[in-house]
C-alpha cells in the first residue's frame, strides 16, 4: 500500500496528510475515506488545498489510515507531537473515569446511583471530537456532557436563557470542582479559564467575525442543539463559528438534543454542519439526499418522503448516540397518556363559527376547494388544507386560543381535584392567558416566557420541596431545563404545533427520579378543530419516531474501544508521485 506523509505546523498544533505517490481511483477513495473516518477535513491555504486536523485530532486519523492498510511517515518531530496526543486521549479517559467515580461516591452518600448506560455515555463521547447526544430527555444528558470536561478544564456552555440557573446548578451538584460562570447581555461573552464552566444563551453570542481565537482544549457543550435547524439563521452560522474554532484548537464539541429527528431533513443537515458531521455521517448532499430518499421536483427543489428510509439511519448512527428510556432505565415507571374530551359551551361554538367564516372566505379566494361553511362541517381534508395554508393560520391558531380559553373550566375542576387529593400536578399550555388563570392561584407557581431565570429556578425548588401544590407554566417556558420529578399527574390543557415539545414538557416529570407511574392527561374540545390537531400530533409523532428510534444505541451497548495509532518508526521508501492532479478531501 502507498505511503501517507505526516506533516505538522511549526507550532505542532495542526497535523497535514499527503500520500507521497498517485493513488488511483480506489485507492484514493479509500485514502478519503480513512480521513473522513479519522475526522480530518479539507482547506485551502494560498490556493492550495491540504487535508488537515488538530494535532490532538490526528492520532486518530493516523489510526484509520493504518486501519485502511496505508503505511505513515513522519518525523521525530510529528512522532513525539503525536504520541502526545495518544498520551492526552488516553488521560481523558482515565480523567473521566476518575470523575465518574467521584460522582458515584457523591450520590451514594445520597442513596442515588449513576446508572451503567451514563458511564458508557461519557466513554462515548470521549472516543470522539465532536458527536450528538441524542438520549431521551429524562436520562440525564447534562450529567453526560460535564463529565468529558477534565479536571480543571474549560468548557463553554451554550443553551437556551431560560435554563442557564439550571445548567450552573447541575454544574455545582455533579462538577464541584468546577466553578459555573453565568454570561448575561450582549457584549459579554468570553472564552472559559481553567476550572470554569462558562454558561451563556444562544441570543446573545457574538457575531461569527467577531469571535476571538479560543485556548487550546476547550469543551463546548450545545445544549438543545436542534435549534440550529437552519443554515440561514444567525445562531446556526454562530454555533458553526465556534465549533469550528474549538475543533482547530483541539476542543471538543458536544450537541445535545433529544428531538434531532423530529423536524425536516434539510433542519438536519444544517444541525450536522454547524457540529462538522456532514461527512462522517453522509460525505456530501448527495450522500445526505439519498440516504434520506428525497428526489428532485420541476421547480429544482427537494421532495422528502414521508417516512424515513434505512439509510438515513445508519449515517445518523455514525454521528450520534442515542439510547431510549424503554432500553436503558427499564425500572423507570410507565408514562400512560389519556385523552379527556371537554364540551365547550353554544356560546363559544358562536365565536368560533364567525371567526370560521372569516377563514373559510379566506381560503375559498386563494381558490382552496373546501365546501363547508362552518368549522364544524370541516373534513379532515378540509382541515389538512387548512392548516397548510400559510395565509390563514393566524385564524387557526386565534381559533385554537379561543378553544384553550374555553376548556379552563374543565381544567380548574381537575386542578382543584387534584389539590384537594394533595396531588402534585403540572399543568402546561401553549398560551400564556392560560397557563396564568391556573399557576396564579394559591400555592402554585407560574413559568412563562416573561419569568426570571432565577425566579424560575426558584419556582422548580420550592414545588420539588413540596411547598408548592403545582405549578403551570407555558410549553415553551416550561418544557425545557428543569426536573419535576414530585409530579407523577401532567394535565395539557392544549398543546403546541410540534411534537417534540410536547414530549419535552411531559418527561419534565418522567425522567429519571420518577418513583411512581406517570399519567399524562390531554384535554381536547368537542370540536373539528382541536380534534383533528390532536389526530395531526399523533401521526406526526409516530411518523418521526421512525428514524430517530432505528439510530439508537441499545442497552448492551459498549463504548468503542480508543482507536489508537501504531507510532512504531517504519521503514518506508518513498516513491515520486506518478501523476498530479488528485484532489484532497473537498468538503
Amino acid at each position: 500500500m502507498p505511503t501517507i506523509l505526516i506533516t505538522t505546523d511549526p507550532t505542532h498544533t495542526t497535523a497535514f496528510f499527503a500520500p507521497t505517490s498517485f493513488l488511483g481511483s480506489d485507492l484514493f477513495s479509500a485514502f478519503r475515506t480513512a480521513l473522513t473516518t479519522g475526522g480530518a477535513r479539507a482547506v485551502k491555504v494560498r490556493g492550495a488545498w491540504t487535508n488537515q486536523a488538530p494535532i490532538a485530532a490526528a492520532p486518530k486519523v493516523v489510526a484509520a489510515l493504518q486501519t485502511a492498510g496505508f503505511a505513515t511517515d513522519m518525523s521525530e518531530d510529528v512522532r513525539s507531537s503525536l504520541a502526545k496526543g495518544v498520551q492526552a486521549m488516553v488521560s481523558d479517559l482515565h480523567g473521566a473515569d476518575q470523575i465518574l467515580a467521584q460522582i458515584k461516591a457523591d450520590l451514594a452518600r445520597r442513596g442515588q446511583a449513576l446508572r451503567q448506560y451514563q458511564i458508557e455515555g461519557v466513554r462515548a463521547l470521549l472516543s470522539e471530537r465532536t458527536h450528538v447526544l441524542g438520549d431521551d430527555m429524562g436520562l440525564g444528558k447534562t450529567l453526560q456532557m460535564l463529565c468529558t470536561v477534565p479536571a480543571r478544564g474549560r468548557a463553554l456552555v451554550v443553551c437556551p436563557a431560560l435554563v442557564k440557573g439550571s445548567f450552573s446548578a447541575e454544574v455545582a451538584k455533579f462538577r464541584p470542582d468546577l466553578t459555573p460562570v453565568i454570561l448575561s447581555g450582549r457584549g459579554s461573552f468570553r472564552w472559559p479559564e481553567p476550572g470554569e464552566v462558562v454558561i451563556t444563551n444562544y441570543e446573545i453570542l457574538p457575531a461569527e467575525d467577531s469571535i476571538s481565537d479560543p485556548p487550546m482544549g476547550v469543551v463546548l457543550l450545545i445544549d438543545e442543539i436542534h435549534r440550529c435547524g437552519s443554515s440561514k439563521t444567525q445562531v446556526t452560522a454562530k454555533i458553526g463559528a465556534l465549533c469550528g474554532l474549538v475543533l482547530d484548537r483541539s476542543g471538543r464539541t458536544y450537541g445535545a438534543t433529544g428531538t434531532l429527528m423530529r423536524t425536516t431533513p434539510p433542519n438536519i443537515w444544517a444541525i450536522l454542519g454547524a457540529l462538522r458531521l456532514r461527512q462522517r455521517a453522509f460525505k456530501n448532499w448527495d450522500g445526505f439526499c439519498s440516504a434520506f430518499g428525497a428526489w428532485q421536483n420541476d421547480f429544482g427543489g427537494y421532495e422528502w418522503p414521508a417516512t424515513c428510509p434505512a439509510g438515513a439511519s445508519v449515517g445518523l448512527a455514525k454521528v450520534m448516540l442515542r439510547r431510549t428510556k424503554s432500553e436503558v432505565a427499564r425500572d423507570l415507571p410507565p408514562c400512560v397518556t389519556t385523552n379527556m374530551p371537554v364540551t365547550v359551551s353554544a356560546s363559544v361554538l358562536r365565536t368560533l363559527d364567525k371567526v370560521a367564516a372569516k377563514t373559510l372566505d379566506k381560503l375559498h379566494r386563494r381558490g382552496i376547494a373546501i365546501t363547508a361553511k362552518t368549522l364544524s362541517e370541516v373534513s379532515d381534508e378540509d382541515m389538512d388544507k387548512a392548516m397548510a395554508d400559510g395565509a390563514t393560520i393566524g385564524e387557526i391558531s386565534s381559533v385554537r386560543e379561543t378553544l384553550a380559553l374555553a376548556k379552563l373550566p374543565a381544567a380548574l375542576e381537575y386542578v382543584a381535584d387534584m389539590e384537594a387529593q394533595s396531588e402534585p400536578l403540572i399543568v402546561f399550555s401553549a398560551h400564556v392567558a392560560v397557563a396564568e388563570a391556573i399557576g396564579t392561584r394559591p400555592g402554585w407557581g407560574l413559568i412563562t416566557g416573561s419569568v426570571p431565570a432565577a425566579e424560575r429556578t426558584r419556582i422548580v425548588a420550592e414545588f420539588q420541596a413540596g411547598r408548592l401544590c403545582g405549578v403551570a407554566g407555558t410549553i415553551g417556558a416550561m418544557g425545557v431545563g428543569v426536573t419535576m420529578t414530585r409530579a407523577a399527574q401532567v394535565l395539557f390543557v392544549d398543546e403546541s404545533w410540534t411534537p417534540a415539545e410536547n414530549a419535552q414538557a411531559r418527561d419534565r416529570a418522567h425522567r429519571i427520579g420518577q418513583e411512581r407511574s406517570v399519567n399524562v392527561v390531554r384535554m381536547i374540545a368537542r370540536h373539528a378543530v382541536d380534534e383533528r390537531v390532536s389526530a395531526v400530533l399523533a401521526e406526526k409523532t409516530e411518523r418521526n419516531e421512525t428514524s430517530v428510534e432505528a439510530a439508537r444505541v441499545n442497552e448492551t451497548f459498549v463504548a468503542p474501544a480508543l482507536a489508537l495509532p501504531d507510532l512504531t518508526p517504519p521503514t518506508v521508501v518513498q516513491v515520486p508521485a506518478e501523476e498530479e492532479g488528485e484532489t484532497p478531501i473537498d468538503f
